[in-house]
């Protein structure tokens, strides 16, 4: 009965963090394009991990961003002209 329990704790938590993830993946898709984001959402956004972006910055590289004292910040208008003139169009 006591691995019952913890297995009720564990799907419960497992849920909750699922939820969590899905909520703030659904804000990042409907903040307006004057949105000031964070380098974990920016990561997110463009499927690539912090790590990437901060090399990209180091290497003067990628989409451009906001320095605010030692925080990283990209403005979701950036981001999505980033992607936009990043596309490749292949001939078939």
């Amino acid at each position: 009965m006591e691995h019952i329990k913890d297995y009720e704790v564990l799907i419960r938590k497992i849920i909750k963090e699922t939820v969590r993830k899905e909520l703030e993946e659904s804000e990042l898709l409907f903040q307006s394009a004057d949105s000031i984001l964070t380098e974990k959402q920016t990561a997110h956004l463009l499927q690539v991990k912090p790590q990437t972006l901060a090399t990209w910055r180091t290497k003067g590289i990628g989409p451009t961003y906001i320095k605010l004292g030692s925080s990283i910040r990209y403005k979701r208008q950036s981001l999505l002209e980033y992607i936009a003139n990043n596309q490749v169009v292949t001939s078939n």
